[in-house]
């Protein structure tokens, strides 16, 4: 999912979660901070964490759809760094995202993985009833869809499997950051893939009348934003960025062609927030 940008918190709201996450810094040792993480994530207050999910809607191009498949209903607050592993980001506001409970619950749970400073991946992984002790230092595997544009290191497929794949020319770091993340959430899974090709017609089809429609003369300046607005707030917006993305690329003649004649839907709609 590309977010449309980081929005803040109600001043109230992120006060409430530095507040809890405080109770959890203050601890002195790592085990206490993830028993803590655990029992204070158990008992959050459900009102407040229903703001946090109106402001995870409000960085989505779809109100309520899973930020990892772009598919599924999302009604669950995802860790991106996990609580059993990262206590210190149990509320923070920015390890948030807004998933399905097929891409929380099934699919990524608490896997993650980081590189070493030689870039080995390291799986984090504990054993039942071992001590609970501190994830190695490095950087993370996972791509983390709140800061990063997934389209920096996953490709789509748009004339046949329509499965991402890892950007092809990066570096193999990149590469095995968007293998990992693509076999962790289960990117390619079969229902996945039908609807991002039904949303590649119903995009071209969208592209075809807008361009149709202003050909003609019919379209007034507001009908035009309006149309505009509309053909970028449908679901998978990743597959319309593919579409922009590889307009170019050879088989997309006709879709190139449209979009010259409509440069202005190359361009996000001004109800994007810039991510930051």
């Amino acid at each position: 999912m590309i977010l449309s940008g980081n929005l803040a918190l109600p001043q109230p709201i992120q006060g409430f979660l530095d507040e809890r996450q405080r109770k959890i810094d203050a601890l002195p040792n790592y085990e206490e901070k993830i028993e803590e993480a655990k029992n204070l994530w158990k008992k959050k207050d459900k009102t407040k964490f229903e703001e946090v999910r109106c402001a995870l809607c409000g960085m989505s191009t779809v109100p309520r759809q899973c930020h990892y498949c772009e598919h599924s209903e999302a009604d669950e607050v995802e860790h991106i760094y996990p609580k059993s592993w990262y206590p210190e980001r149990t509320f923070l506001w920015e390890n948030y995202l807004l998933s399905c409970g097929i891409c929380n619950g099934s699919k990524k749970r608490d896997r993650f993985s980081i590189f070493d400073e030689f870039y080995n991946e390291i799986p984090l992984t504990r054993k039942r009833g071992q001590s609970a002790t501190p994830p190695p230092s490095g950087s993370a595997v996972f791509i983390n869809f709140r800061k990063e544009n997934p389209l920096d290191f996953l490709t789509l497929d748009l004339k046949r499997t329509f499965c991402f794949t890892p950007r092809i020319n990066q570096d193999d770091r990149s590469r095995r950051r968007a293998e990992f993340t693509i076999k962790t959430l289960d990117l390619n899974r079969s229902f996945l893939t039908v609807t991002r090709r039904n949303c590649f017609n119903s995009y071209c089809s969208l592209l075809k009348q807008y361009v149709t429609d202003k050909r003609s003369g019919t379209l007034g300046a507001g009908d035009q934003e309006r149309k505009r607005d509309n053909i970028w707030k449908q679901c998978h917006a990743m597959v319309w960025q593919e579409i922009i993305n590889k307009r170019e690329e050879k088989g997309m003649e006709e879709i190139n062609g449209l979009f010259r004649d409509a440069p202005e839907l190359l361009t996000r709609p001004p109800f994007y927030f810039p991510v930051s």
